[in-house]
Formats: C-alpha cells, structure tokens, sequence
C-alpha cells in the first residue's frame, strides 16, 4: 500500500510540471527583466541562464518518466529526482538577494521581497502531495532571502529578515499540513479500495459455493426423485392393504407426509434446476389457446371444489414460447390465484399490446397490499400462513414463476388491492398463426383402422 501511495504521490507531482514549468520560465524572465533595466547587472542575465536550462533538463526528465509504463515505473527514484531538482531551482531563487540585492532601492527590494515569498507560498499546492518536497521548495528560497535581508544590519531590512523567517515557519506548517491531509486521503482511499476486495473475494466465493449447491441439486435432481416415487408407491400399496382395518388412519397419515415430503423437494430442485441454469428454452409458435384447455383441465376440479369460476378468453392468439415452461408458469399463477381466493373466480385472459401479448391471470381473492408485492417472488414466502401448514404450499411457486418468466425473457407485473383481488401480466412475442398444410388422406386409411379393431393402446 506505500509503495502504490508514492507511486500516486510522484504521479501527482509530475502532473503539474507542465504548468509549473511555464510559470516559473515567465516568472524568471519578467523578473529578471526588470532587474537588469533597473540595475543593469549583467550577472542577472546568466543566472536567467542557468536556471532555464536547468528548469528545461528538468522538463524533460518529467516527460521521460510520463512515457514510462506504469507498472514498469521506480517512484522512489523518481521521488528523490523530483527533490533534488526542487531543490538547485529554489536555491537558485534563494541566492538572489545575496547575488543581487538592490541596494538603496526601496522599491525594487519590496519587489524582490515579495516575488520570493510568492513563490515559496504558491508553489505549496503543487509539491505537498510529497513530504520532503515541501522542505526543499521553502526552506531555501527563504532561507537565502530572510539571512540576506539580517545581513543588511538596518534596521527596516532586519525587520524584513525576521518577517521572512517567520514566514518560511508558517509556510513550512502550512505545506506539512496539507501533505497530511493528502497522504490521509490516499491512504483512507487505498484502504476502501483493500476491503472493498476482499469483500469481492468474499462474495465470489459465497457465490461459487452457492452454484456448486445449486449445480449439485440440479444434476441430482433425478436421482432424489426416483426413490420419493418409490416411497410414494409403496406407501400407497400399504395404504390399500390397510383399508378397512384399524391401522388405516396411520396410513394414510403416512401417505400425507410422503406426499407433502415429495412436493417440497419437487419445488426445491426445480427452483435449484433453474439457478443452476440447466433449463434451456426451447421457443416455438404456441396457440395460447391450447395451453388454456390444458390449464382447463387441471384447475378445474379444483375451482368446483372451491365454488369458484374458471374462465378462460385465449382470444385465438398465438405467441412465441416455450409451450412446456409457459403452461408451468400459467399453471403456478392460476394455481395460487384458486389458492387465495373463497369467492368470485379467477379469469386468464389474452389482450394485444402492439407486437406484444399481455398473458394476464385475474383473481378476485384477498388481494395483497404495496408492501406485500416486493416480497411475493422471495422463496418460502408466504401470505397469511405464519404457522407454515403445508397443506397452503411451501412459499415457491411464485419464486418458480419470476425465474421462468426472466428465463424466457418476459416481462412480469403485478397489482393488487386488498380486498379487491391480484392481477398477474406477462408480456410475451405476439406471432402470426402458422400455416399448417393439409394431410391427404389416404385410401388405405380406413382399412389400417379396420385391422386395429378390438385394439388397447397404453399411453
């Protein structure tokens, strides 16, 4: 982590030596400028020289490193680099008024003065990023400054001389302060960024726990099945056996608890099935009107159980689907519709929307109230059933139909009012009716029946 807080820190100061070059390359000219007109040293002009050669080496050398990889990059010696070369520049600075102290000259001195604190105050934003660059930027130009000015002897320059000191003292706190304040930072900064990973880390691995779980299940869904038919089997042979004999209610006790055991794991490995991604869709044209007499057929024994009506409006629509895993999504919806509902009925419907159809499930039950709906599709889940009777289901078909519904890529929106019923919409293609191309029949059709006569076929 301190090698990647240099590393940000060198970056940073590297980051202005563009502007800081150009500044301090005009700043040099102006003021050596106007100490040669008002002085007419020609020593001004050669140390305007070398400080703009040396301030150009130190231009390129920033660009060299620019250019350089990050991850092939040596901040510490480029750190080291960064302070030396501040370092010749603000000494430079510094023996100006030893070099050429304007003697006599009020004005010009107040100028020089003022020029070299300037410089030592601004130039603090653009080094704190790094401690030691801090140092080399004041203490020099300042130093030079406040030991020429005590040097004088009188009275207004030893004044100045102090006030110097003083100064190059607070800019020092200054600069140090605000280098705290960054490093802080960069250091919160790289923390966040440390724990943040191996949160991540932790999460892939919950994650990849979780899938193999979820793939376990999923691949052994067969082999936890067969033996629960098993049981079933036998469980009702025994069953039959027991009829009429007192032993008879502990059978068919025995047959509530292999029935209500089957029906949990049948959920639970479906739910596994379709996390683990193993359902593949198999789209086709569907007549909705088909899947509607098959959900017909097995909801309406128990809608005339319940003295419910069962209606059914396909509007002779064809949709693109899956037919297997739509007929077991609209069975789940219709199914817990009966569930909540004690009088009315529940209604599925097909309305065009566009190119879409809008499959909807209406139901005239107890309705679900706004901060009910959120939860519905969460597993185990269930409505007015705090005392979990499994005889009310085990909370996941809705779970099964949000996962089928994203499977197959169809929209699903529910709304409900409390006692004013739910309604279920599922958004699906909108197709033309396929053509089907007439079978001729064949004269030997009749005779192929006639020879099939007296015939048992077990499907």
């Amino acid at each position: 982590r301190d090698r990647r807080i240099l590393h940000e820190q060198v970056d940073s100061l590297l980051s202005t030596s563009a502007s800081v070059f150009i500044a301090g390359l005009l700043l040099a000219v102006a003021f050596a400028g106007l100490f040669y007109w008002k002085t007419q040293q020609l020593g001004i002009l050669i140390w305007l020289g070398l400080l703009n050669c040396w301030q150009i080496y130190r231009f390129t050398a920033s660009l060299r490193y620019a250019k350089i990889p990050s991850a092939q990059r040596e901040p510490e010696k480029a750190a080291r680099g960064y302070c030396y070369g501040n370092a010749v520049t603000s000494t430079f600075w510094g023996l100006v008024p030893w070099l050429f102290f304007p003697h006599g000259d009020i004005a010009l001195t107040a100028i020089m003065v003022l020029v070299l604190m300037g410089i030592a105050s601004g130039g603090i934003g653009s080094v704190s990023s790094y401690r030691y660059t801090v140092y080399c930027l004041i203490i020099p130009i300042l130093t030079g400054l406040a030991t020429a000015l005590l040097w004088q002897g009188d009275v207004v320059n030893v004044f100045l001389g102090l006030c110097a000191l003083a100064y190059m003292a607070l800019n020092l706190q200054l600069g140090l302060e605000q280098h705290r304040l960054l490093d802080e930072s960069l250091r919160t900064r790289y923390e966040k960024e440390d724990i943040a990973q191996r949160l991540a880390e932790q999460v892939r691995i919950v994650e990849r726990a979780s899938l193999e779980k979820t793939r376990f299940f999923a691949s052994a869904s067969h082999d936890l099945r067969q033996p629960l038919h098993s049981l079933g089997l036998f469980g009702s042979t025994i069953l039959s056996k027991l009829k009429g004999t007192p032993d008879e209610l502990l059978g068919r006790n025995l047959m509530h608890c292999v029935d209500a055991l089957e029906t949990s794991f049948s959920a639970m490995l479906d739910v596994s099935k379709l996390d683990a991604g193993v359902v593949e869709v198999n789209s086709s044209a569907v007549a909705l009107g088909d899947v509607f007499r098959l959900l017909q057929t097995n909801f309406g024994r128990q809608a005339e159980e319940k003295g419910l009506s069962l209606r059914f409006r396909p509007g002779n629509k064809w949709v693109l689907a899956d037919a297997a895993l739509l007929e077991r999504l609209l069975g789940n919806l219709v199914h817990n519709a009966l569930k909540f509902t004690s009088q009315g009925g529940v209604t599925v419907l097909a309305r065009t929307r566009g190119n879409q159809a809008s499959v909807e499930v209406w139901d005239s039950g107890s309705g679900m109230s706004a901060q009910e709906l959120p939860r519905i599709f969460d597993e185990f889940y269930q409505l007015g059933n705090q005392e979990r009777d499994r005889s009310m289901g085990l909370g996941m078909g809705l779970a099964i139909v949000r996962r089928l519904s994203k499977l197959m890529g169809m929209a699903l929106v529910v709304k409900s009012l409390p006692g004013r019923g739910t309604a279920f919409k599922l958004s699906m293609p909108l197709i033309a009716a396929p053509f089907i191309k007439p079978v001729p029949v064949r004269s030997t059709g009749s005779a192929l029946l006639d020879g099939m006569a007296g015939m048992r076929v077990l499907i």
